[in-house]
């Protein structure tokens, strides 16, 4: 499992050397199962008072 806040589709844009990107992603992401959440994050929210 690979983590990241980074969109695949930017990885272009940070790496810079699209060699580089290309290889990459073709050993990470070619055979993967990826999930893309949405949503709001769980950190940004406010604790509840408990009683």
């Amino acid at each position: 499992m690979i983590p990241s806040q980074l969109p695949v589709a930017q990885w272009h844009d940070v790496i810079g050397d699209p060699t580089i990107t290309d290889g990459i992603t073709d050993r990470l992401v070619g055979n993967a199962h990826q999930l893309e959440l949405k949503g709001d994050s769980l950190r940004r929210k406010k604790p509840e008072k408990i009683v």
